[in-house]
């Protein structure tokens, strides 16, 4: 039995009890009396002041029952509204924390797409520095001229794709190896300049242009292990916002994201140069 309902008997009990004190001092106490027409008339004003009272009594009853079912449902739509907004709440958090490993994880794997481009890069660089004599002074002319031949010096689109302000710098040095290639080429073709003629004057210069290319590779190489590094981090990351997000949508019922496959440190994802 709540409060109110208790409430509620409580106060029609007490009427009631009233209503019998009442009738035993102004009804029944009479009755054993020998009663006069004065008295009579008493009594019919006291028997319709009882049945006043007791309609009023049963008028308040009803009527304090209707407030109390009112008050009822009022608190009860209170409860169904503020459980709605829990549950929009729940639902606005679940949202925004799969946002944020959707985004979390979309960084990851911009990270690992640019990792694996660094290697490319580092990768194309160092075979187009093989095709040329290493600690050697001469050589450099003949090995361009034979490198443009097979096409080895040409420029790799993923290379000067590189992030982090690789791809660019990778585009200056070959198309500066690039030129000297072409000016070469037109001497000994066009121009029937003899090779040991072009090359006293070329050597210094392409022997300078790959020193430059094999610096950047070199540059591009220890930038993977940084960014590998940076790579875990970021992963450990999003494994905490899937979580999150797995247990938030649990309480909003709602599915849960997919949690990624781990990336292992080391891990090459080689792409094919173009």
């Amino acid at each position: 039995m709540n409060f109110e309902r208790f409430a509620g008997m409580a106060s029609a009990a007490a009427i009631v009890l009233i209503f019998a004190i009442t009738m035993w001092t102004g009804l029944w106490g009479p009755l054993w009396q020998n009663i006069g027409g004065a008295e009579i008339l008493n009594l019919f004003v006291a028997i319709i002041g009882w049945v006043v009272t007791v309609g009023i009594g049963w008028r308040a009853f009803v009527l304090s029952q209707r407030q109390i079912a009112l008050a009822q449902n009022q608190i009860s739509l209170a409860r169904d509204q503020m459980a709605i907004q829990q549950n929009q709440i729940r639902e606005a958090q679940a949202e925004l924390a799969q946002a944020n490993f959707l985004r979390a994880n979309a960084e990851v794997d911009q990270l690992g797409y640019d990792i694996d481009t660094l290697k490319t890069a580092s990768g194309y660089l160092g075979r187009l520095v093989a095709q040329f004599p290493q600690g050697t002074i001469d050589g450099w002319t003949k090995a361009l001229l034979h490198a443009r031949r097979i096409g080895v010096d040409a420029l790799s689109q993923s290379a000067a794709s590189a992030p982090f302000g690789y791809g660019p710098r990778v585009m200056t040095v070959v198309n500066r190896l690039q030129r000297i290639g072409d000016v070469l080429f037109e001497e000994t073709t066009l121009k029937s300049v003899p090779i040991e003629g072009a090359a006293m004057l070329w050597d210094p210069h392409i022997k300078g242009a790959i020193e430059g290319i094999a610096n950047l590779s070199t540059q591009i190489r220890e930038e993977v292990p940084k960014r590998e590094k940076m790579l875990l981090m970021l992963a450990d990351r999003r494994d905490i916002l899937a979580d999150q997000a797995t247990k938030l949508a649990a309480r909003a019922g709602k599915l849960s994201p997919g949690r990624p496959t781990p990336i292992a440190p080391g891990e090459d994802h080689e792409r094919a140069i173009s």
